[in-house]
């Protein structure tokens, strides 16, 4: 089952900051993930981020969630592993 790929504002500003050969490793590991949605490295997240999942993509990570009634993969935030998930977790608190 392929799921639609949509990625949140914030995401998008954050694919565009990265390097261009980032974006690409990125996009395509999106799409192929969309097109499959069990393959890839990824894992649900927990704690206060329960809910979202992960992609990894080399060095940056792709925080997603997927809902399989309306067949939709979100990309939430993307960004470098090392800030990666602080940033995630405090965007999350502010929403």
């Amino acid at each position: 089952m392929t799921y639609d790929l949509v990625l949140l504002p914030t995401a998008e500003e954050q694919l565009a900051e990265l390097p261009k050969r980032i974006q690409r490793q990125v996009v395509s590991r999106l799409e192929r993930l969309a097109a499959h949605p069990t393959a890839g490295d990824t894992r649900a997240l927990t704690g206060r981020l329960k809910g979202i999942s992960r992609l990894r993509v080399g060095d940056y990570r792709v925080a997603f969630q997927s809902d399989q009634q309306t067949h939709q993969l979100v990309a939430i935030s993307i960004g470098h592993r090392a800030k990666f998930y602080g940033d995630l977790a405090r965007r999350q608190t502010e929403m």
